[in-house]
């Protein structure tokens, strides 16, 4: 259930670990084996996964390339947002995501018994950083900020 789980850290959901676009990442609910709590602590790890989607979706919609490979099909920009101050903030983003994606590797290249627990320790430090951007992100597209406005809405 690790790699499942990395994979669907990392934007690739699959039966253990759904997605659904209102919601979000979550552990599917057949399964019988997982007590309440672990479906709890798995559910918050998930919500790292769905801003790492939303983030990555936000990127290949207003730059056309996201870092790695394409995530769920995103569409073209259909907000009429676009310049270069968005495209320099999608860099940027994209550049802040790259340490969350080194963690992930480096969980997947350590085997052991201890491996969740020690993905527990390394993904934490996301928890604060990604709702945090994710409320930033969220403004751009609602409010439709574009050029100078967006370093005001980053600052």
């Amino acid at each position: 259930m690790i790699h499942e789980l990395l994979l669907a850290l990392s934007g690739y959901p699959g039966t253990i670990f759904t997605c659904n676009k209102r919601t979000g990442l979550q552990v599917s609910q057949d399964l019988p084996f997982l007590h309440p709590s672990e479906t709890s602590v798995l559910n918050r790890l998930c919500k790292l996964g769905t801003d790492y989607i939303r983030f990555t979706e936000f990127i290949e919609q207003h730059t056309g390339h996201v870092h790695q490979q394409e995530h769920h099909g995103a569409q073209p920009s259909q907000s009429g947002l676009h310049g270069i101050y968005l495209r320099a903030f999608c860099t940027g983003l994209d550049s802040m995501l790259q340490p969350y994606r080194q963690a992930l590797l480096d969980l997947e290249q350590e085997c052991g018994v201890a491996v969740f627990i020690r993905m527990l320790f390394v993904v934490v430090q996301f928890q604060l950083l990604f709702p945090s951007v994710m409320v930033v992100v969220e403004y751009i597209k609602s409010q439709k900020i574009h050029g100078c406005q967006i370093l005001e809405t980053v600052y």
